[in-house]
């Protein structure tokens, strides 16, 4: 089965772990400090216009995986790409040259995480349409 596959070869990543591991750490710090600790998943360019060059799922499976983890240790997650892949629809939001964000795709990701800090935490899903 292709998702077992996909489960598998994330969870037995080399660097999951150390990912893993980083995630307890600030979250440890964030307890220690009495801050409250978000972790913001940026989108690749890959992953945004993953469905006009192929189908492979890998990266998105991680960010299932990345936020099931963040989420069982008590840390808040945000992953910017379900609204990076609809804005993507209707604008450009990488350099065509580079996979670096271009001013549309640095205004998103503001605006998005703008929304987490000044509208809360809890509606920070479902919230998240941008008009431009």
């Amino acid at each position: 089965d292709e998702t077992l596959q996909s489960r598998e070869m994330i969870l037995h990543h080399a660097h999951f772990s150390s990912i893993c591991q980083a995630l307890n750490r600030f979250k440890q710090l964030a307890e220690h400090f009495h801050f409250k600790a978000i972790v913001v998943t940026a989108p690749s360019k890959e992953l945004v216009l993953i469905e006009k060059w192929s189908s492979p799922q890998d990266n998105a499976e991680f960010n299932t995986y990345f936020t099931h983890y963040s989420d069982s240790i008590g840390l808040i997650h945000c992953d910017l790409t379900p609204e990076f892949k609809h804005q993507s629809q209707s604008l450009t939001l990488y350099l065509s040259d580079d996979t670096h964000w271009n001013q549309n795709g640095n205004r998103l990701a503001a605006e998005l995480i703008s929304v987490l800090f000044n509208d809360g935490i809890r509606d920070w899903k479902g919230r998240l349409t941008m008009t431009y």
